[in-house]
């Protein structure tokens, strides 16, 4: 049995094999069947579960020293993460982005919501008119740069620091 890729039925609906997929085949975030991408363009799952741990490790580590600490404890919990978790340059600033906007605007959404939005209005009304959503994504944005920069530096130190660990030489 076939699953088409276009029409999603199940069945012998096609005859040309690189257009069906066996339902035994299927794996997620699989590119088996797209033949223009190559070998070394395919997906890794393997990077994608390392930037969603470093993303939830960010969020826990980030949160719980933001709790007691000022607010450049961020950018210092990305950078002592991020050597760790032996990202790229590139890769470390979009894991950092994430996870600190995660925080950021999540925090920014719960305490807007805990006060009908009148705190993000009234300062939205000082950066021209920006309304409560707009203001809280402001925040998200400012704490993903934040953690994206501090994830970054990590980066940057570990291959400064370690001499055979040149891991990016792209960024």
């Amino acid at each position: 049995m076939r699953l088409h890729y276009t029409t999603g039925q199940f069945g012998p609906i096609c005859g040309n094999v690189e257009k069906c997929i066996s339902v035994n085949d299927w794996q997620p975030f699989s590119f088996k069947y797209m033949g223009t991408i190559s070998e070394t363009e395919k997906f890794d799952n393997q990077k994608l579960m390392k930037i969603i741990v470093y993303i939830l490790a960010l969020i826990f580590l980030g949160g719980l020293l933001q709790y007691y600490l000022p607010w450049w404890t961020l950018p210092l919990a990305a950078f002592l993460l991020a050597p760790g978790f032996r990202f790229s340059p590139g890769e470390a600033f979009l894991a950092g982005f994430l996870g600190a906007a995660l925080l950021w605007g999540g925090n920014a959404a719960y305490f807007n919501a805990l006060n009908d939005g009148i705190l993000a209005a009234r300062m939205g009304g000082l950066f021209g008119g920006l309304g409560p959503d707009m203001m809280v994504l402001l925040t998200a944005f400012f704490g993903g740069l934040f953690g994206g920069l501090g994830a970054w530096t990590g980066s940057l130190a570990r291959q400064a620091f370690f001499s055979s660990d040149k891991l990016a030489t792209k960024a």
